[in-house]
């Protein structure tokens, strides 16, 4: 019984199949900077260290979860909150 309960969340974890890209890494790369750009310019900035720290946190965790198999070096990610 404790082994069947321990191996439900392998069974249960879901598997991640990235849709099909357009985009070269290169446009991605462009576009993933535009869009951070808008984000700036149309919502302001929060200015909390706690919530930012807390964030970028989150964020570098969600990074190191990405498979191997869709990283990129040419990827890079910030984290910023908006109000």
């Amino acid at each position: 019984m404790a082994a069947v309960a321990a191996a439900l969340p392998l069974a249960a974890q879901t598997r991640i199949t990235p849709p099909d890209n357009k985009y070269n890494v290169e446009e991605d790369v462009k576009l993933g900077k535009e869009a951070a750009q808008q984000a700036r310019d149309q919502y302001p900035l929060l200015k909390d260290e706690q919530v930012a720290s807390y964030i970028d946190t989150l964020g570098k965790r969600l990074v190191a979860a990405i498979p191997p198999a869709l990283q990129r070096k040419e990827f890079t990610y910030t984290f910023e909150t908006v109000n």
